[in-house]
């Protein structure tokens, strides 16, 4: 489908009172920034999808006055004529206010916007309208080819989609044909896809190195991985019914020819015989990296249990350090307080008894508290030698309080002063057993020195590793012989090969069905014997240690056959996705530090990112991507170029071209309709 814009007119639209554009095949639109030059295109885009150039569906259409309010009460209109397969069209819309007067009211109040839509002057509603625009183009396609910059700007996902649509699916039997190890690995994929098959393979040499670790937890790995039992009997029914089907087949087919037979039995025999070639070979080669990754595990083992010992010796160091230090602030502090003890003890011992006061009696005093007079004598005399008797007897009793005192005061300090001693004499034995410190430090640096010296030895061995892998491999003899012995079957197997008659066709093939079937519930009832082994392997970890390297290293076979399959796909897919595209480039697929390959979409013109090139240089690989895009889709529309001063030269298109170029000294918008013989 081809669609070209004849004629576009533009009333009170953005600013724009009347504009009428009359389009060719070549276009060019001159004017000053703010002319309006991409108003034209909002324009267009609003009357086919309502929304501007930037997908904006709430810019402002209205036009303003001066002090920017928008004038009422006027209508907002957009109209082309389009040529659609040769097929004049016309289409409009238009943006109009609603006023209702109310009851009392004295003015009309505006209360909301309609749009109008026409085709061919016929009157539509919304949705009818909506639908012949997208039975006449689809607005994602509208947009990957009129908008040069467009398509680069979708997310990558996006991008890659709309390549893979123009591509189609790699098949993977094609990647795979004439390569025995892509064959095999597709056989032995069944069910699953590739990075499913890929992610369980990982899993599973992940699962086998834990197992290395600690046998207990395979053993509670096993445990959990026990399948849930089904129900058998069923199974084992359906499973004789379709045994006796397959019996029907076979008579059938016995019915045959007995040279077909006798054929069959050949190519059969040669087959078995070219699988047992093809095991002795991976035999072969499993014995060749299984020596390789035993001596790889050795030197591991043994840097990690050189490690271990580094670790024991410096956490000894670190904590005899600490407790040095400890004993000797305790030795310091006990001593300290030994000697503060022993001044104390000077002091109390120079202690003496202190009785300043003396006894006095007041004679005055003695008179009777009722009369007033003075008491007898007698009386007086006996008062005050009772006074003295306890004044003397209390101060012989403060003297024996002090002297009991200072007795256990200094006991006391005498006690603490010997379990001091005692303290510090168990201190100092205590650090005398810490051992040489700087026998400890000789010991530790030795053992760096030795560790240091075993991993640069084992990082050498591994990067020369794969590099003897692959000449051990391609270098065989007996490799080689056996390949050219299986290749040689081969040849026998294909040249005995005859075309089948159409009964043994549908024989075969009801027999391959029913064998499949057979095969899937031999599968589920095999999950019976599963629960058995898994069982009995729980007892037999202890002895599946030294297998696991073997197992470890045919799993990495299966990600390097794997790794070079991907590759493989991602070459082809972007060599067919490339080959549509006259100028630019696509990276489909990215590699990443490890080796793997992860999707991606990036497109390059020249060899030069699309997010690198200049403006140019992006309008030239838009454009090619349009052409591609056009005919993939079948429909080619007008491309609006934007700041097309800036770009000389543009790849030949056979879309509709409206270049939008800025002028300084066109203050109102010029047009410039030419052929496009006249523009190139």
């Amino acid at each position: 489908m081809k669609f070209l814009i004849e004629q576009l007119t533009l009333i009170n639209f953005k600013g724009i009172r009347e504009l009428v554009i009359n389009f060719n095949h070549w276009t060019n639109v001159y004017g000053a920034n703010e002319a309006g030059k991409t108003t034209i295109q909002d324009a267009f885009r609003w009357l086919l999808f309502g929304k501007d150039s930037t997908d904006r569906t709430d810019f402002q259409i209205k036009t303003v006055d001066s002090r920017g309010k928008v004038i009422p009460k006027i209508e907002h209109e957009v109209s082309a004529r389009c040529i659609v397969d040769g097929e004049v069209v016309t289409l409009k819309k238009v943006l109009r206010e609603k006023w209702q007067k109310k009851r009392s009211a004295l003015e009309p109040e505006f209360t909301g916007n309609e749009n109008l839509f026409f085709w061919n002057d016929v009157p539509l509603k919304e949705s009818e309208y909506q639908k012949k625009i997208g039975e006449m183009i689809k607005e994602n396609i509208f947009k990957l080819i009129t908008n040069p910059l467009y398509y680069n700007s979708l997310k990558w996902q996006d991008r890659r989609q709309v390549l893979m649509g123009i591509a189609g699916e790699i098949n993977d039997n094609d990647v795979a044909n004439g390569d025995t190890a892509f064959e095999q690995l597709l056989a032995t994929l069944g069910r699953k896809t590739l990075e499913e098959f890929k992610k369980e393979t990982a899993a599973n040499k992940k699962r086998i190195k834990d197992q290395l670790d600690t046998i207990p937890t395979r053993i509670d790995e096993a445990n959990r991985s026990l399948p849930d039992p089904v129900d058998f009997p069923a199974l084992e029914k359906q499973l004789k019914q379709l045994q006796e089907d397959l019996q029907v087949i076979d008579a059938g087919l016995q019915n045959e020819a007995e040279q077909a037979k006798q054929t069959n039995n050949i190519i059969a025999d040669k087959i078995r015989q070219r699988g047992e070639l093809q095991n002795q070979v991976l035999a072969i080669e499993h014995k060749i990296r299984s020596e390789i990754n035993t001596a790889r595990a050795n030197r591991e083992s043994l840097i990690a249990s050189k490690k271990r010992e580094l670790r024991n010796l410096q956490d000894e160091a670190q904590n005899n350090a600490g407790l040095i230090t400890r004993t000797n602030a305790a030795i310091e502090t006990l001593e300290k307080e030994r000697e503060e003890l022993g001044a104390k003890w000077e002091v109390v011992n120079k202690e003496e008894f202190q009785f300043t006061d003396v006894f006095q009696f007041d004679e005055n005093k003695c008179v009777c508290p009722t009369c007033k007079q003075r008491l007898p004598t007698d009386t007086i005399e006996s008062s005050r030698k009772q006074l003295e008797e306890n004044f003397n007897a209390n101060r012989e009793k403060l003297r024996a309080e002090f002297n009991t005192s200072k007795v256990n005061r200094i006991k006391v300090i005498t006690d603490r002063g010997f379990a001091i001693a005692g303290e510090v004499e168990s201190l100092k034995k205590k650090l005398a057993s810490l051992g040489d410190e700087k026998a400890n430090q000789a010991k530790i640096t030795d053992l760096q020195s030795e560790i240091s010296s075993l991993e640069l030895t084992h990082t050498s061995l591994n990067e020369s590793e794969a590099t003897e892998v692959t000449t051990a491999l391609t270098t065989n003899a007996q490799i080689l012989e056996l390949n050219k012995k299986a290749s040689d079957l081969q040849s026998e197997i294909d040249a005995l090969k005859t075309p089948n008659s159409k009964t043994q066709d549908e024989l075969r093939e009801r027999k391959a069905n029913l064998a499949t079937h057979i095969d899937t519930i031999n599968k589920q009832l095999a999950v019976k014997d599963q629960i058995t082994r898994t069982k009995q392997r729980i007892a037999d970890l202890e002895a599946e240690e030294k297998k696991l390297a073997q197992q470890i290293a045919d799993l990495e076979g299966t990600e390097f056959t794997i790794q070079r399959f991907t590759k493989a796909k991602i070459d082809a897919l972007e060599e067919r996705i490339n080959g549509r595209f006259k100028y630019v480039k696509f990276k489909m697929f990215e590699e990443q530090i490890n080796g793997t390959e992860v999707e991606t979409c990036e497109t390059t013109y020249k060899g030069v990112p699309f997010s690198d090139l200049n403006n140019a240089g992006k309008v030239w690989a838009g454009i090619d991507i349009i052409n591609t895009l056009s005919q993939h889709y079948n429909v080619s529309a007008p491309i609006f170029l934007d700041n097309r001063e800036g770009v000389t030269a543009i790849p030949d298109t056979e879309a509709q071209l409206i270049n939008l170029i800025v002028s300084a000294s066109d203050k109102k918008l010029r047009i410039e309709a030419l052929e496009m013989q006249e523009a190139v």
